[in-house]
């Protein structure tokens, strides 16, 4: 199993670090960071849904065959979903985001309330 990590591009971390970017162009990446991140997070959360029924249907009907308790095995469960969304946002979102508000803030103080992902 190989996990993956998102990072912010090498140029734009640089050009940031420059403070390369006029105050429109930070505002336009911004902006699309935005919309990548809202589209990430419905994709993710639909994923969730999807398992959370497909599973609570498994688990509801092993529990009424008394393979095991419903409630621990749903809280096991939903444990291992809260941890995979826990994984999924800081290896996908979370450090790229976290590495462009940083970043804004340290080289674009002024502009940081604007373009804060």
């Amino acid at each position: 199993m190989v996990i993956s990590f998102s990072t912010l591009n090498s140029n734009l971390r640089r050009a940031i670090k420059e403070k390369a970017l006029s105050p429109e162009e930070l505002k336009g990446i911004s902006a699309r960071m935005k919309i990548e991140h809202k589209k990430t997070m419905k994709l993710f959360s639909i994923i969730l849904v999807v398992f959370t029924v497909f599973f609570g249907a498994v688990i509801a009907t092993s529990a009424s065959k008394g393979s095991g308790s419903f409630l621990t095995s749903f809280s096991i469960f939903a444990g291992a979903m809260v941890f995979a969304w826990a994984v999924v946002w800081v290896t996908q979102i979370g450090i790229i985001k976290l590495q462009f508000n940083g970043l804004v803030k340290k080289y674009y103080p002024e502009l940081y309330s604007e373009v804060k992902v």
